[in-house]
């Protein structure tokens, strides 16, 4: 033992000495090799391809990639921190290569074009990282002004080339850092706010989708790439904001793609393929403005790095090889004393980042954001010229040629696009399979980057293409009726046409109904054999109250249902598309619930697999159902049999029958409910029970309006699940091949999940100023008279009539009418047959006295609210005053 450990003691030392003498240029080699390995593999995340083979391979890839990014930032920032060679036999002139080194970390840490980010969270911490950029790079000058010898020979060539160099990887590191704040989706969001689309634009994106439109033919790549790049204010709005203004020029224009000219019937309108072609670039797009430096690439800085970086290294490649090889003889008598492995992996560092800055360059300038800068923001003299269109084509052609991707036979355009891979999990059969309980199967590797990608491979199967030829024109005429029920809201301006428009179209799709809900719209408007065996009022009874209860719930029945034997080959696609989404829904529910809105029930998913457990193991696998409904089932197929006889009822002792019972608990109330339904759906009935044993079952009634009204509810939950998810789950998804909800959360986005509404006039009444109540006055005066002279002008005044003659005086006057019985004026209680009063002293500031005085008493006194004594004492006092006067 004694000579094992001096054994390991020595080996120890050796290996202490020579990481002394190589440690640092190993880690500048695995930094240079990282950075290579992820300008490389970046690309593999945005594709997710199904199976075995190719899963294990994007596994891989994924993994290496991270590892790359994991070590490129350890190892850069490490190898920084220690730039001495203490302890080894290093000339100054290698320690002044060594200084020379010191950037190309720097461009390191730039990292590559086409990766800045691995995940949305090293966006969100981007703020942190501008300290450690000033750290790492005041350690980068540091170093270089340590190990710069001013007494080598010509040491000035090679301080001149890491001074341009620093310069070049501060840039690139300055740039990562600014791509890393803007895609952040908060700065992103003030960003949206800032600008705005023009009418320019408008008229741009409404000449490019028509002309588009009259090809006749779906969009090639190419075509749906710039016309996605052209939609930038779209998506990127859809990123921040899911309220838009239906009125503005950027939304009209958005919705051109979904929506079909009825001016022009020439005019032919796209495919579902042509648009969803769209919405995958869009995504793309996406994914290169969060996680790579495209953001930046609508400004002219962007370009104008690219260019100052390459011609940084040559410059710098020729400064080295100058210092390395002197043209005077006298200084090839005093050649710098650097052994091989310094000069190698110099030549290896400038090579490499040559060849990478080219790749970056011809990137930059052939990529569809450098055509949107020609077309938009580039000064006038190059905005809109043919010329410019033409050499960017050239640049674009050579740059597709020369993309990483090339080396796995795809081409880069076409990569863009989503892959088609999703998800299926059937739940019946995960409980009914003895090998596969398990919710993630437990042989499978754990992923170095911390999720569950490699649990999910199993799962993993390709899109038919019978279920897009349903799902997305339905999804397409869903977001047409939306489009449509908004315009004509708009055109009805009475109130009593708005309420006859939307009783005429209570069955047309709202936006609400896309926001709101999951499968009621579609019992709305499904015909009326299917309303008649679902009426509305059951609807509590048919949806669940949280979206994931929902899903269970129509999953199961889904199951039941599919195995009717009296389907069609007419209903056939229809009931193909059915299971595809019931079990992709489930996948969701299951393995990935973060893309799912609303509660996270992962206690309702284990309770009810764990009874449907109970239920296969209690029914003996299936064993005990009759031989003609168990025959050539698979074992989901029979589990869904024995679902179908699940019952609250107890059925008589008397009679032979099998009876398993089940304990009542959350899971049997959702499976009991699941089987409400089914017989609903189906038309069925309960089976009757013989005292065989057997089940008594009638032909059920599954006609197609069925199976489409079922189609229709699947689709309504695809929908539903798509907006509500967080934006930060699409965006996160889009870095693992993208998903199918994604794909549609895009689509729904050019319709507007939310509008605006309409704009009203509105008055806000505050106290009135004290400045400006003489002008109110003086405007409503002036307004009263302007319309008293209209009102004159309107009704001429009739002529004034003379006045009647002056009666003769001689002539007799006639007598007066006489008075009525009671006074007039006064209130009815005053009647003349109270006693006269002599009238009191008058004053001229009293107001006027009734005429019929002498027969009414004052008119301040109520003789029917006083007793009789009060009124002759008040006569005596009036009596009394009357004599003093006279006296």
């Amino acid at each position: 033992m004694v000579w094992l450990g001096m054994i390991l003691a020595m080996i120890f030392a050796q290996l202490v000495q020579w990481w002394s003498e190589w440690g640092f240029r190993v880690t500048v080699l695995g930094s240079l090799g990282a950075n290579v390995v992820v300008a490389i593999l970046s690309g593999t995340r945005r594709r997710l391809a199904p199976g075995k083979l190719w899963g294990f391979l994007g596994l891989a890839a994924k993994s290496s990639l991270w590892l790359a990014y994991q070590v490129t930032e350890a190892a850069t920032t490490n190898a920084i921190g220690s730039l001495s060679l203490c302890g080894s036999d290093a000339s100054e002139e290698e320690k002044l290569v060594v200084a020379f080194w010191a950037p190309f970390l720097l461009l390191h840490l730039g990292g590559p074009d086409n990766l800045t980010a691995y995940a949305l969270e090293d966006n969100k911490i981007s703020s942190r990282k501008w300290l450690e950029m000033v750290t790492q790079i005041a350690g980068v000058i540091y170093t270089i002004n340590n190990n710069t010898h001013r007494g080598v020979r010509s040491w000035t060539l090679l301080l001149a080339a890491s001074v341009v160099m620093l310069f070049s990887g501060a840039v690139r590191y300055v740039e990562r850092v600014m791509a890393q704040r803007k895609a952040n989706l908060d700065s992103m969001q003030e960003d949206a706010r800032s600008s705005s689309s023009s009418e320019d634009d408008f008229k741009m994106l409404k000449c490019i989708i028509k002309r588009n439109k009259r090809l006749g033919r779906s969009l090639r790549d190419r075509e749906a790439l710039l016309l996605a790049q052209a939609l930038f204010p779209v998506w990127r709005h859809a990123l921040v904001d899911s309220s838009v203004n239906p009125a503005s020029p950027r939304q009209q224009a958005s919705e051109m793609i979904l929506s079909v000219s009825e001016s022009d019937e020439r005019e032919r309108k796209w495919d579902w393929k042509s648009m969803c072609k769209v919405a995958e670039m869009e995504l793309s797009l996406i994914y290169d403005f969060l996680y790579t430096k495209a953001i930046l690439a609508h400004t002219c800085y962007y370009y104008l790095i690219r260019l100052s970086s390459f011609l940084c290294t040559a410059a710098a490649a020729f400064l080295f090889w100058l210092w390395l090889h002197p043209d005077d003889q006298q200084q090839q008598q005093q050649q710098p004393q650097v052994r091989g492995s310094f000069t190698g992996i110099t030549y290896g560092l400038l090579a490499i980042t040559f060849i990478m800055d080219v790749a970056w360059l011809l990137r930059a300038f052939g990529s569809t954001w450098a055509y949107a800068y020609l077309q938009e923001l580039a000064p006038a003299c190059l905005r809109g010229r043919a010329a410019g269109r033409r050499w960017w084509c050239s640049l674009h052609h050579i740059a597709v040629r020369l993309d990483p991707l090339q080396l796995f036979c795809r081409h880069p355009i076409s990569h863009r696009r989503w892959s088609g891979t999703i998800g299926k999990y059937n739940l019946l059969h995960e409980c009914s399979a003895a090998t596969t309980r398990q919710c993630h199967p437990e042989w499978w590797p754990v992923s170095m980057t911390g999720d569950d990608k490699p649990k999910e491979m199993g799962y993993l199967s390709k899109l038919p293409a019978c279920v897009k030829e349903l799902l997305f024109p339905r999804v397409t005429k869903i977001l047409q009726e939306a489009i449509k029920e908004k315009k004509d809201g708009e055109d009805k301006k009475n109130d009593e046409e708005k309420d006859k428009e939307k009783e005429k179209n209570k069955d047309r799709y709202q936006r609400m109904h896309i926001r709101k809900e999951w499968g009621h719209q579609a019992l709305r408007s499904a015909p009326e054999l299917v309303k008649t065996k679902l009426p509305l009022s059951e609807m509590d009874l048919l949806f669940g109250e949280e979206f994931v209860e929902d899903v269970l719930l129509w999953h199961i029945v889904t199951c039941m249902v599919l195995l009717l034997p009296h389907i069609g080959d007419e209903a056939r696609k229809h009931a193909c598309a059915i299971e595809v989404m019931s079990e992709y829904m489930m996948f969701l529910v299951a393995v990935r619930p973060q893309m799912l809105p609303g509660l996270v029930l992962h206690s309702q998913l284990e309770v009810t697999r764990n009874k449907l457990v109970d239920i296969w193991d209690g029914a003996e696998h299936g064993n005990k159902l009759p031989d003609n409904e168990k025959w050539n089932m698979k074992n989901k197929e029979k589990l869904a049999m024995i679902l179908r006889r699940l019952t609250t009822e107890k059925p008589d002792e008397t009679e032979e029958v099998w009876v398993h019972p089940v304990d009542p608990d959350e899971g049997t109330e959702l499976l009991v409910r699941a089987v409400k339904v089914y017989f609903k759906l189906s038309g069925d009935k309960e089976p009757g029970v013989k005292s065989s044993g057997d089940a008594m079952w009638p032909r059920p009634l599954l006609p197609g309006e069925m199976l489409q009204f079922i189609f229709n509810v699947w689709v309504d939950k695809l929908v539903y699940a798509a907006v509500r998810c967080s934006r930060e789950a699409h965006a996160q998804q889009l870095t693992a091949g993208g998903e199918l909800t994604t794909v549609l959360w895009m689509l729904v986005q050019h319709a507007g999940p939310f509008c605006i509404g309409e704009a009203e006039k509105a008055y806000i009444i505050g106290p009135v100023q004290p400045g400006k109540k003489k002008e109110a006055e003086e405007k409503k005066k002036k307004k009263d008279e302007e319309e008293k002279k209209k009102k004159d002008k309107a009704e001429p005044r009739p002529p004034p009539m003379a006045p009647p003659p002056p009666m003769a005086p001689s002539l007799p006057q006639p007598w007066p009418t006489p008075p009525p019985p009671c006074c007039p004026v006064c209130p009815p209680f005053y009647h003349p047959s109270y006693p006269p009063v002599r009238t009191p002293y008058y004053d001229p500031s009293w107001p006027p006295m009734c005429p019929w005085y002498p027969q009414c008493p004052p008119q301040h006194e109520r003789p029917g609210d006083e007793p009789e004594e009060a009124r002759e004492d008040e006569h005596q006092d009036s009596s009394s005053s009357d004599e003093e006067s006279e006296e």
